[in-house]
């Protein structure tokens, strides 16, 4: 019978702790065995135990871990959709679609051709459907859709549902060795948001509350983040999806703020949070539109009210454009803080 090894240390650290696994597979008939190996230093405790699996179970240990609700068609499909969507910096931009959301997605895609230098970023455009009603809209608008048949069993709210796909899905990109902009529906992009990322950030995320682009009293909101595709950003991914696990009932905001500091120690200083100024929320702040990136229509829950907002967004964007380049310098391109009604 084929049996597998695996030694697997725990390193503990004043501030944490974290496993590695280091697997060698050979063959062998008698009995499990194990061993422990210990190491110690003033800041470092290594405790490492090897213990046998038979191949059969690793088998199904790595089905359950990469079990994403992909199968390898879909997998075959996605590669293709991705490789025909890609910019030449191996980057594409990724969305979800369900068909709530329907005609938030209608706005989404005009903000995109109406914006100044955005309209060729919907070729690089990929939409995850999430719903037979979804991926029929993105299909009416858009030609990169993606609806994965299976899908893994999801338990929760909506948002926490949500949160998991975009987790998952984001994942799945990376691991493919793509770079990728995630972004929700009901941002609208106004400017090419790819001028205001510095070269060095491996991870770049929109907040809520913004103090400074290093500084991690910043509140991430998961809305619209850069993500350049190595091993410590799909680490970080997973570390997200267990947090989500471990702080279940907080808010996307919360969780990802939470695995950003956690997970620091993977990033260095290479993580930049953004501006509001330049990628804001239209609720929290009055709006310059001669500076604005992108906006948001987050902070309004109900659907009608988001949509409201998102036209407001909308025809103040028009207005703007059409000004005289006199005009454009003045207050009257400021747009009022929206208010929702619920």
């Amino acid at each position: 019978m084929f049996l597998t090894n695996y030694t697997l240390c725990f390193s503990f650290f004043l501030l944490g702790s974290s496993s590695l696994f280091f697997p060698h597979r050979h063959e062998k008939t008698d009995s499990d065995q194990s061993r422990a190996l210990h190491s110690s230093s003033s800041n470092l405790n290594l405790v490492c135990h090897t213990f046998t699996v038979p191949d059969k179970s690793i088998k199904l240990l790595r089905a359950h871990r990469n079990q994403d609700g992909f199968t390898g068609k879909e997998t075959r499909e996605l590669k293709r959709l991705l490789k025909g969507a890609a910019n030449n910096d191996n980057m594409v931009i990724i969305a979800m679609l369900d068909e709530a959301q329907n005609s938030v997605f209608d706005l989404f895609i005009q903000s995109f051709k109406v914006g100044n230098g955005t309209s060729s970023l919907l070729n690089h455009l990929v939409v995850l459907a999430l719903d037979r009603e979804g991926f029929e809209r993105c299909g009416a608008l858009h030609s990169h859709c993606y609806f994965p048949k299976h899908t893994s069993n999801l338990r929760g709210s909506r948002e926490t549902m949500m949160m998991a796909r975009q987790i998952d899905f984001s994942r799945q990109v990376l691991e493919l060795a793509y770079n990728l902009i995630y972004t929700d529906l009901d941002v609208m992009w106004f400017r090419n948001p790819v001028r205001q990322f510095d070269s060095i950030s491996l991870l770049i995320l929109a907040t809520e509350r913004y103090r400074g682009e290093r500084s991690f009293g910043s509140r991430a909101n998961g809305a619209f983040m850069f993500v350049l595709s190595a091993d410590q950003t799909i680490e970080f991914f997973r570390t997200w999806r267990l947090t989500m696990r471990m702080y279940a009932g907080e808010d996307r905001a919360a969780i990802l703020t939470r695995a950003v500091r956690e997970g620091t120690y993977n990033f260095g200083p290479k993580v930049q949070l953004l501006d509001t100024d330049l990628f804001g929320d239209v609720c929290r702040r009055d709006m310059d539109l001669r500076e604005i990136y992108t906006a948001r229509a987050g902070c309004c829950m109900e659907r009608g009210d988001k949509l409201s907002a998102m036209r407001a967004l909308a025809r103040a964007w028009r207005n703007y454009t059409a000004m005289s380049v006199e005009e454009g310098r003045s207050s009257s391109a400021i747009m009022a803080r929206y208010k929702c009604r619920s």
